[in-house]
């Protein structure tokens, strides 16, 4: 068996269209709304790989994205217009090495800086 232990958040700002529906984790969908509270997650499966899809009240991903932090396994993120894709792959089977994941969804940020004369 392995198993999968882990937060996932909703770390936007509390305003229309930043609720998260995360769909595959559990027999009904599950709603992340912004800034908590946070859904603890505990799942042991036969699989070694857990698969996911988080997506938007406001139908789009634009100016967010979805990080992950993992212990004991390994994750991949797939961005499409309208939700993210999430993998989390195990890395061992037994259950004290729980693959261990904190994952976010965040606000993108463009940080650089304009060079001087581009407008």
């Amino acid at each position: 068996m392995y198993r999968f232990t882990g937060v996932l958040k909703n770390e936007l700002r509390p305003e229309p269209g930043v609720n998260i529906t995360i769909k595959g984790l559990e027999e009904v969908r599950l709603i992340l709304a912004p800034t908590g509270p946070w859904h603890e997650f505990d799942k042991e499966q036969t699989n070694k790989t857990l698969s996911f899809t988080l997506s938007p009240s406001s139908g789009t991903t634009e100016g967010r994205a979805v990080t992950v932090e993992i212990e004991n396994g390994t994750e991949k993120i797939t961005a499409n217009p309208n939700n993210w894709e999430i993998t989390l792959t195990a890395s061992s089977e037994a259950k004290a090495k729980a693959a261990k994941f904190d994952l976010a969804v965040v606000y993108v940020y463009d940080d650089e800086p304009e060079e001087e004369g581009k407008k």
